[in-house]
């Protein structure tokens, strides 16, 4: 357990997933949480807690920065920060930037003596034999099709963790699923919320699992506050359709939902169609082959690790959806390409 006034340092905290735990750990009363950021990161995400955190400029590729940063001494390291690249010339530098970066961490986390080391990773990677398989803790990694570069690069990352558990260090990871909430509308997988009200008339046949950001960050918390090491959990909230999700988003916003299922001979189609897109208009897009393959097959999650030993308790995904359109519509009406949920 790691006592409240303690030293606390998280990574990729001005991001989605990692501003919402830094939000966590105050709301529960840590009084000495530091984050690393960029020169030019926007704080956000944060809000007014932002003025709250101790913040050091240093990426995480800077292994001697990390090492000067960690050196101050900390109890513990929640591990955030990744790099998400969905075009292809990016893949090789993404799998090599996120396996170095817990590399470095995790050495002077080592080095200093850090209390616990808590790695968020995520459900890709995990191992995927076959579609509608029930997916837990136990699945071993497959070298399969469905294995996106950004899955690699998380497996290869997770593996610096494990190595660093070997050699002493007290570890935890935690595998969340799709995650959903009020963040930066623009990135990562809230990018849903607005591509809905602009009257999308596809949906993908597959479904996934989701879960709550605000439930990956109680989940850290959890693993933080507790003496359980050397194991990952799985965070997953609900395993939902594609068309059930977008059905939901749909109904808040009073549109029509999209109508027309993708078939699987478009599948190869609509992947290059959109690569050919996003380079000719210079955009960044989700969709690539491997997001499209995989919203075409069905991936099913199971959470009961996490609820019997973490003690969480997930949020009903409606309330969640429900939440989240409700911020992106006030955000809209305001301006702003950005909202964030509070805790309850």
């Amino acid at each position: 357990m790691v006592d409240k006034d303690k030293r606390i340092l998280v990574t990729g905290a001005t991001g989605f997933v990692g501003s919402y735990i830094c939000r966590a750990l105050l709301n529960e009363g840590y009084t000495n949480v530091h984050a690393l950021k960029r020169t030019n990161s926007s704080l956000e995400l944060l809000g007014t807690d932002a003025s709250r955190i101790s913040w050091h400029e240093c990426d995480v590729l800077d292994m001697l920065g990390i090492d000067e940063i960690v050196s101050a001494g900390y109890a513990a390291i929640i591990h955030a920060a990744a790099i998400v690249s969905f075009a292809p010339k990016d893949d090789d530098d993404m799998i090599e930037a996120n396996m170095k970066g817990t590399r470095y961490l995790v050495d002077s986390a080592l080095k200093y003596g850090v209390q616990r080391f808590i790695h968020i990773s995520s459900v890709s990677a995990l191992g995927k034999s076959k579609s509608g398989n029930i997916i837990d803790e136990e699945a071993e990694w497959q070298d399969s099709k469905y294995n996106s570069p950004y899955s690699i690069s998380k497996k290869a990352a997770e593996m610096e963790v494990w190595r660093g558990h070997a050699e002493g260090l007290s570890v935890g990871i935690l595998n969340p699923s799709i995650v959903l909430g009020a963040g930066n509308w623009t990135k990562s997988s809230v990018k849903i919320f607005g591509n809905m009200i602009r009257g999308q008339k596809l949906y993908p046949p597959g479904s996934n699992g989701f879960v709550d950001v605000r439930d990956v960050a109680r989940a850290s918390v959890l693993l933080l506050s507790n003496g359980i090491h050397g194991k990952r959990f799985v965070l997953n909230g609900a395993n939902l359709s594609f068309k059930s999700l977008m059905e939901k988003i749909a109904d808040v916003y009073q549109v029509t939902p999209p109508k027309y299922k993708i078939r699987q001979w478009m599948i190869p189609i609509s992947w290059r169609l959109m690569g050919l897109y996003a380079l000719l208009s210079r955009r960044v897009t989700v969709y690539n082959k491997y997001s499209v393959i995989s919203s075409s097959k069905h991936w099913k999650y199971d959470n009961a690790q996490s609820v019997k030993e973490l003690g969480i308790s997930y949020r009903n995904m409606d309330d969640t959806i429900q939440s989240t359109a409700d911020a992106f519509l006030r955000s809209r009406e305001e301006e702003l390409d950005f909202a964030l949920l509070p805790f309850d």
